[in-house]
């Protein structure tokens, strides 16, 4: 067989191509985050439905500001784990959650401050707005890498902050199986596409 030899044009072009093709490419095990923040979700979800039920005190709802120690965790685990190269996929959704994870934040810094202001501090809104933002940021990242699984999964997991609102809205009471409606949506939104992307970016590595 022929050895083919290469011009310069398209020794250029060849590198041209892989570069472009490992810039798309996935790090391998790219959704442990949304595996860590979606088991830990499930489990709050879990334990504050039960303490409320049980003990009938909805201050334990308090328990989901728990969620905030899976991105102080990845926080500390990724400034100790620098990976040589990043593609331009995972910069782009690692962008997309550094902002799910501010608008978490600045949400719960105004609802408290305006909570302070008239002595009522009401977190119920937190929990669907938690849901929405994740769920925005899943919907991007199905896009992005072009997973029409995590897309599907992004739609179920928005029925339930939107049903929560709704009965919000009607004037109803809190519930202690919202919780659980909550660890349902981040079932959809987070569990299942982790380990979509998981096995996406074995192949892909």
């Amino acid at each position: 067989m022929e050895e083919r030899k290469f011009t310069e044009k398209e020794s250029l072009e060849l590198i041209s191509q892989m570069i472009s093709a490992s810039r798309q490419r996935l790090q391998k095990g790219s959704g442990n985050p949304f595996l860590c923040y979606g088991y830990s979700s499930l489990a709050i979800s879990v334990a504050t439905f039960l303490i409320t039920r049980f003990s009938g005190n909805y201050v334990w709802n308090l328990l989901w500001i728990l969620m905030f120690v899976p991105a102080i965790v990845l926080w500390i685990k990724d400034r100790g784990e620098k990976p040589e190269t990043t593609s331009y996929i995972d910069r782009m959704l690692t962008n997309t959650w550094k902002v799910v994870l501010m608008l978490m934040v600045l949400s719960l810094v105004v609802i408290v401050c305006s909570g302070l202001g008239d002595g009522t501090i009401n977190m119920m809104l937190m929990l669907p707005l938690a849901l929405i933002f994740v769920c925005t940021g899943t919907l991007i990242t199905g896009l992005t890498i072009g997973e029409g699984g995590i897309v599907g999964m992004t739609t179920i997991a928005f029925v339930m902050p939107v049903l929560l609102l709704s009965a919000m809205v009607a004037g109803d009471q809190y519930l202690p199986v919202w919780n659980l409606a909550g660890g349902f949506s981040f079932l959809f939104s987070l569990v299942i596409p982790g380990h979509i992307i998981n096995r996406k970016s074995s192949r892909s590595c």
